[in-house]
């Protein structure tokens, strides 16, 4: 077998690529190797710098070509000098054991001081920019040739020192000439310095280089040539990357230049250290930080959301989420919890379910890096406590190895909550003194490791969270530890959810509960007398909503008084905050002029006495106006001002109020209607000209996900627009069959259009329309209930 190495012409090239030729031999003596020299752009045109010849690969052009032609077999290069892009017929077969990666001081023969009269000669703008920063009086100048011919120059007095690559010097046997070699972190070096790599034609058999291989060299090169892809550098490019293993973690060092030659020019340098399988996305990544300014660091807050339930969250964590920049959430985070984010917060869903990760947890570890590096605040929202089984503590390694701040903001776990929302208290002085938590979920091909016999030993409560999966050798273990088969047990499906359901029994009973009642994850195990107390202390199943599931639209100013009622009725809420309020300019009217002034909506209120109050006036102002209000809501809204309606309908509906405002008006007043731009037609249509209308106030309405509500059984309306909201988001036919549960007629009429069932609540208030679906929950459930 013969191979034919090409390579430059210097006598740098042809010892490096001697290195590899010798290395092949050692492998079989019986492959002949013989080298072939060729002169590339770079080394044919020596009066000019490298950035003013301009281009990528002045180096490896006509090695590449020859490759291709099948002139050579291989190619070796100075890794460094390999552009970033490489033809997609070419890869790197192989490359070298990383020589010393630094920079080297060279002065002329004899001297041991720079002599600063002189100016120091370097060949990569990557250097002078370091040295100018090093030795600030220094005059930097370009040097070109290669080391030999530089060093002839140096000698003759042409320059005061040089900078060269120490690799260099040392494969040429000319490490003595450095009169000081610099770290990496005094002046970082050119992406992959020191590392040779072998070029090869894509889809042949490189078996004879595995010898020549050096796989800490490749994942260092991995990480540098990202980072100078990411920034678009190039050989004559100001950045500068090195990658090396540090405390287990890959740490690359970076520099670049932006504004090169403008009034702005600023060198920014950085840090950042991965896992090493993460190089390549390391590399990137710092060079992103860098490019966008590198100076801001953003903050990682851990937030604990507990098991399902909105309002186990704490006030710290519920605080923390509504300020995020970016919030990254599991599976079985309650969705009202997104609804409580900034509008412009990016939400990203990483959700994990047993055997099908969305985004894995090295993933998600590598996101929380990548979110907060650029300055953003990043929530991490997780189902129940981080650090009870959360993997909480792995996600913050990342962040804690490259110095981004970060939180932790505990939460409820599910091992206490999902038994007490079951009516089983975890510990009691008469039936369980402890409380143990063990995983029932074991690493990806590995058993369960628990220690049965001392569980067993045990007289307080175990509770196995993520066990349902191994359930049966869960249950073998402790048997066969001398857990006593009939120790009560109980298993709880859905902790703290509206769908939550409970099976007792005892330990030995176990799986057969599972199946015979078609639980599946997520769900907890108790084993322990306390399972005993299920029924004693059950709370949760006699909300008057229980496993019914309700979405409610609403404007964005009700969500969160919406969603507290309904939640605290046990039901599964999901809140839509679909349409919103514009304060609207209006010029005050003379207010002379009007008996009565009508609101038809509590926003209408609200845009109307605030505009009053901008404008520096009080309700003085409204001197003897008699106020009409359409209902419950709107008179609570009026009353935080400081008024109070002297007529209200006794059924929420605009016509109604118009009607009634026609009976007691007298034919020569008039009434001030501040509503909406686009006003409650019936309501002028039977006052006209005893009505003048004034708009305060633009409905906008807001997109939403609408994908939850094909499962819900009762829809509530606030209002008209509420409706028109949600069918914008919803479809065409998004709401049609859905049973909706409506506050007045009009907004009723809406509901019906769409193609829905309608109920009506009996007030114009968020209470009578939870009560109406209490109402016919019985009524539905006394239909189909036994005789």
């Amino acid at each position: 077998m013969k191979i034919k190495i090409g390579c430059r012409e210097s006598r740098l090239a042809v010892a490096q690529a001697e290195i590899a030729a010798e290395t092949i031999r050692r492998r079989d003596d019986s492959i002949e190797v013989s080298l072939v020299t060729i002169k590339t752009t770079g080394d044919k045109i020596l009066d000019k710098t490298l950035d003013a010849i301009g281009g990528k690969g002045l180096f490896v052009k006509e090695l590449e070509k020859a490759l291709l032609d099948r002139t050579v077999d291989i190619c070796v290069h100075s890794f460094k000098d390999m552009p970033s892009e490489m033809d997609d017929r070419l890869i790197i077969a192989a490359v070298s054991e990383r020589e010393a990666p630094c920079d080297a001081l060279v002065l002329p023969e004899g001297q041991t001081e720079i002599d600063f009269s002189k100016p120091i000669g370097t060949s990569s703008p990557r250097r002078a920019i370091q040295l100018k920063k090093m030795f600030s009086q220094a005059d930097i100048v370009p040097a070109r040739g290669n080391i030999l011919t530089r060093l002839e120059k140096l000698d003759a007095g042409q320059c005061g020192a040089l900078v060269l690559a120490y690799a260099g010097l040392k494969r040429l046997g000319l490490e003595r000439r450095a009169s000081r070699v610099f770290t990496p972190d005094e002046m970082i070096p050119a992406a992959c310095q020191g590392i040779l790599a072998v070029q090869g034609r894509a889809g042949e058999n490189y078996d004879y280089l595995l010898p020549f291989h050096n796989a800490e060299a490749y994942t260092a090169s991995l990480a540098e040539r990202a980072f100078v892809k990411t920034l678009e550098g190039g050989c004559s490019a100001p950045t500068a990357a090195f990658a090396h293993m540090k405390d287990g973690f890959l740490e690359i060092l970076g520099l670049y230049v932006a504004g090169q030659g403008e009034a702005t020019e600023e060198i920014r340098e950085g840090k950042l250290r991965v896992r090493r399988e993460d190089a390549a996305w390391g590399g990137a990544l710092l060079a992103e930080k860098l490019k966008a300014g590198g100076k801001k660091t953003g903050k990682v807050i851990l937030i604990g959301a507990g098991p399902y339930d909105q309002g186990l969250i704490t006030v710290k964590g519920l605080r923390t989420l509504r300020k995020a920049d970016c919030v990254l959430y599991d599976r079985l985070i309650n969705p009202g919890f997104l609804l409580e984010t900034r509008a412009d917060c990016e939400k990203i869903d990483v959700g994990k379910d047993s055997g099908a990760h969305k985004v894995t947890q090295k993933e998600i570890n590598k996101l929380l890096l990548e979110k907060a590096l650029p300055g953003r605040m990043v929530a991490r929202l997780k189902g129940g406590d981080p650090f009870v089984f959360g993997r909480g503590a792995e996600e913050l390694t990342l962040l804690r190895e490259n110095g981004i701040p970060f939180e932790v903001v505990p939460g409820v776990t599910s091992a206490v909550a999902a038994p007490a929302y079951a009516g089983i208290p975890v510990t009691h002085r008469e039936y369980a003194s402890s409380l143990h938590i063990i995983t029932g979920h074991a690493r990806a091909g590995r058993a369960l490791d628990v220690d049965y016999d001392a569980l067993a030993r045990l007289k307080g409560t175990l509770v196995f969270l993520m066990g349902l999966e191994n359930m049966e050798a869960i249950v073998q273990g402790l048997l066969r530890a001398g857990k006593p088969g009939d120790t009560p047990a109980a298993i709880v499906k859905d902790g703290t959810m509206p769908r939550q359901r409970r099976a007792v029994g005892t330990l030995a009973q176990l799986v057969e509960l599972a199946e015979s009642n078609h639980l599946s994850p997520p769900a907890v195990i108790v084993v322990g007398d306390v399972a005993l107390l299920a029924e004693t202390y059950d709370w949760f199943s006699q909300n008057p909503l229980a496993r019914v599931k309700v979405a409610a639209a609403c404007h964005a100013a009700s969500a969160e008084k919406l969603g507290e009622l309904l939640s605290d009725r046990g039901c599964d809420a999901v809140i839509y905050p679909c349409a919103d309020v514009t304060p609207l300019p209006f010029s005050l009217p003379d207010f002379t002029r009007y008996a009565y002034i009508i609101f038809t909506s509590k926003q209408g209120a609200r845009c109307f006495l605030n505009g009053l109050a901008a404008r520096k006036q009080d309700v003085r102002t409204l001197g003897g106006i008699k106020i009409a209000a359409v209902g419950s809501e709107t008179e609570k809204e009026l009353q935080k001002y400081g008024l109070f309606a002297d007529y209200t309908p006794d059924r929420f509906d605009a016509a109604y109020l118009a009607e009634g405002l026609m009976k007691i008006m007298r034919p020569e007043e008039k009434a001030l209607f501040p509503g909406a731009l686009e006003p409650e037609s019936a309501l002028l249509d039977i006052l006209q000209e005893k009505a003048e209308h004034l708009p305060v106030y633009e409905t906008r309405l807001i997109p939403c996900d609408a994908s939850g509500l094909s499962d819900a059984d009762y829809v509530l309306f606030s209002s008209a627009s509420a409706v028109r909201g949600l069918a914008a988001s919803a479809g065409p036919n998004g709401l049609k069959g859905l049973r909706a549960v409506c506050m007045g007629a009009r907004t009723a009429d809406a509901a019906a259009q769409q193609g829905m069932e309608v109920l009506t609540s009996r007030e114009s208030t968020f209470e009578s329309m939870a009560e109406r679906v209490e109402e016919h929950v019985k009524n539905e459930f006394a239909k189909t209930a036994p005789a």
